[in-house]
């Protein structure tokens, strides 16, 4: 990787305007090379960042402008666009989750395995929170006595309806593929794999439903109350909604088990 990387931000919106702190010099060795947006709107934001605009992200990654490039983008879009990006030899940086569909994120995980010589992640921003690596360290010293949970109750993480109203693909299928559970879950479900190393192992994450809701009357395509997800172990993911359910996206946590 190049010892000043010139990132590109796929997607201008909330997310994406997240990364201005590159162009703000906040990142060391890293600075801001070009932005892309099929809005030809948001050509004013990339000029207030000093840095060339692209209504094609594909002509963004063939501009030889930016080394790596982060997805800012609606979730279905995500696999398609660090797919280009890496066979375009450029280094991904991915928003979570990293798809919708299983066999695109199958895909790109295939993609980027072949190619070992660029840097490819999924935005688990959590994993570096003090809270969370002291608590790693506590549970992996053996300082309790015990053997690491198998269940995590988190009561964090959480987002208000202000979250969702901030944009009308947030929590909808057809802008997200899902609710809660393909929003902000992916975090509680990496912590609870990473504080507890519970990776292949069977348990339990448990997470506030109570602090984490979508106006249905707002949102009526958010109607069903139980969704059932496969991992790719082939164990199922089942959401169970609990009391109060018509409150909610019918994808807020109550409880995971596998």
């Amino acid at each position: 990787m190049p010892k000043v990387v010139r990132l590109g931000i796929v997607g201008l919106g909330a997310q994406g305007g997240m990364y201005k702190l590159v162009s703000d010099g906040r990142i060391d060795d890293m600075v801001l090379g070009a932005c892309s947006d099929i809005d030809p709107s948001k050509m004013v934001v990339a000029e207030s960042y000093g840095v060339p605009f692209f209504e094609d992200y594909q002509a963004m990654l063939a501009s030889g402008v930016v080394d790596a490039v982060v997805t800012t983008l609606p979730h279905y879009l995500h696999p398609e666009v660090a797919v280009g990006a890496l066979r375009a030899g450029i280094h991904v940086l991915v928003e979570k989750p990293a798809g919708v569909y299983t066999a695109q994120v199958d895909e790109l995980i295939g993609v980027a395995a072949f190619h070992t010589e660029l840097t490819f992640a999924i935005m688990f921003h959590q994993r570096t929170n003090p809270l969370y690596v002291d608590l790693h360290a506590t549970l992996a010293s053996g300082d309790l006595g015990c053997a690491p949970p198998d269940g995590l109750d988190h009561h964090h993480l959480v987002a208000s309806q202000a979250y969702y109203d901030q944009s009308e693909w947030r929590a909808t299928w057809g802008g997200e593929g899902g609710g809660v559970l393909v929003n902000q879950a992916p975090h509680q479900l990496d912590l609870w794999q990473v504080v507890t190393g519970a990776s292949g192992r069977r348990g339990s994450l448990r997470s506030d439903p109570s602090r984490a809701f979508v106006d249905q009357r707002t949102r009526p395509e958010l109607e069903v109350t139980e969704l059932r997800r496969r991992l790719d172990t082939g164990d199922d993911i089942a959401v169970l909604p609990g009391p109060g359910a018509t409150r909610r996206s019918p994808g807020s946590l109550r409880r995971f088990q596998w």
